[in-house]
């Protein structure tokens, strides 16, 4: 496979890194909004829930034997602590967790989810309200200045040429989660008249891992609105008929826990165990029925997950047959040979770079010297598709600026611009984004060779962040 020459210059990229700290300089300087008593209020609520929880935990069996076993020094905080009482002393047996390279239990969260313990539940419980408290509330409510939070953001930090974010870490609060969610997008409001919106571009990353691998089953994915690639492939997954994938279930698991991870070079052997654990631990039913959809495999024949480690796949050649591992590799086989073109340019793409030891993006942005095979493949996916946000919005400040208008760029996440909008504005800044982001850009950088779409979810006047809803323009 040739490769084509980077459309953009060193030059080119030292000047698009030069603006882009520019316009994330005023988006650190506007800031954005916090309610100071919900964030108050939230905090005392939260120490008592943690004081609460606590309390219940020490009333239960395990506590009652933790403080036999270590009398003088029982520590709820200690997993190595924890594993001894579990297992040693309560007889709980380790399923699916594993050890460390020193022989101790791998006590950590996916290990305490498998163990599926009354004690295991609550304390992981517990353990999320300590980090609410202290990386998020505490975290928001040091930093806040005035009212405002002024969140650095970063463009030189991380090797990949994406943005990040500390003082707090903006982006990084939790979405997945609804409860953490909700506790700490509230904190956010707009300013007086105006409304919090967020701005996002739909699927960024894959069509931009199209723009280089021009694979075109991919193209008819990303074009066709009739086509969806994570229920195709939930369909695959867990032997399902269309009408039976449940966007919340089957067909998130695929697209989080399967689609992605394989463009980013997971494999089965990683995909298939949290797919399974999920799948059983949230009871997922079959879409439109009351079966459970790990009864439904069963009835296909897929009754286990199968053993995963990958030094016992290497002795033994593959994974137990009939297993849902052994299942979830046939996937991984069949989705590779759907997006041949896509597969051939992975490996043609490690391939040069093994043979020259650098690569670029079509950015103008380079990398050299010892690397990972799937660093090779997404870093200049990532830092290409964060550099089309990045060109968007010192666009759309400049804009703003030019016409006099109040509205702000405030935050900066992944593939989303957020902003604070006066109400009087709206309409034309959604305007302004949305020429930008979809017509201007392809206009300028004539290497996206597929249609870029965004998505809008806007608050109403006065409300917070987490009362977003998705706005048709």
């Amino acid at each position: 496979m040739k490769f084509a020459a980077p459309t953009a210059t060193r030059a080119d990229a030292y000047q698009l890194m030069h603006q882009g700290v520019l316009a994330l300089a005023a988006v650190e300087h506007a800031g954005i909004r916090v309610d100071m008593k919900y964030l108050k209020d939230t905090l005392r609520r939260v120490g008592d829930d943690i004081n609460m929880s606590e309390d219940l935990l020490k009333t239960t069996e395990v506590w009652k034997e933790w403080r036999k076993r270590f009398p003088d020094r029982a520590n709820m905080n200690s997993l190595d602590q924890m594993a001894v009482v579990l297992f040693d002393v309560m007889n709980v047996k380790p399923d699916g967790v594993g050890r460390t390279a020193t022989g101790k239990w791998k006590m950590d969260e996916d290990a305490l989810t498998r163990l599926d313990h009354p004690f295991c539940r609550d304390f992981l419980k517990l353990k999320k309200l300590h980090k609410i408290k202290s990386t998020y509330l505490e975290g928001i409510l040091r930093e806040t200045v005035d009212g405002f939070l002024h969140p650095n953001f970063n463009t030189h930090l991380a090797r990949t040429y994406r943005s990040s974010s500390d003082q707090p870490n903006f982006q990084n609060f939790p979405i997945r989660n609804k409860v953490m969610g909700r506790l700490i997008r509230s904190i956010f409001v707009p300013r007086k008249g105006r409304r919090i919106v967020e701005v996002d571009y739909k699927t960024l990353e894959v069509r931009i891992a199209y723009c280089y691998h021009k694979d075109p089953v991919m193209r008819r994915y990303l074009t066709d609105p009739d086509t969806n690639m994570h229920r195709d492939e939930a369909v695959n997954l867990f032997k399902l008929d269309q009408k039976q994938v449940g966007d919340k279930t089957t067909r998130d698991a695929a697209k989080n826990q399967f689609v992605f991870p394989q463009f980013y070079g997971s494999v089965w052997f990683q995909c298939a165990p949290a797919i399974w654990e999920r799948m059983r631990r949230q009871e997922w039913k079959v879409e439109g029925s009351d079966t459970l959809v790990i009864d439904h495999l069963r009835k296909k024949g897929i009754t286990k997950l199968g053993n995963c480690d990958p030094d016992w796949i290497r002795q033994s050649g593959g994974p137990e047959p009939g297993t849902f591992s052994a299942h979830v590799r046939d996937c991984e086989r069949g989705m590779w040979r759907k997006y041949a073109t896509y597969d051939q340019w992975r490996k043609d793409w490690y391939e040069e770079y093994k043979r020259t030891g650098r690569f670029w993006n079509f950015t103008g942005f380079g990398w050299e010297g010892v690397l990972k095979r799937n660093d090779t493949i997404n870093y200049p996916v990532q830092s290409a598709a964060f550099h089309c946000l990045l060109k968007c919005l010192i666009q759309i400040q400049k804009i703003l600026a030019k016409r006099g208008l109040k509205s702000l760029i405030v935050g900066q996440i992944h593939d989303s611009i957020i902003l604070d909008v006066v109400e009087e504005e709206f309409d034309e800044v959604m305007e302004v984004c949305k020429y930008v982001m979809e017509v201007w850009l392809l206009k300028r950088w004539s290497w996206i060779t597929i249609p870029l779409e965004i998505e809008v979810e806007a608050a109403p006047v006065g409300m917070s962040w987490h009362e977003k809803t998705k706005v048709k323009l």
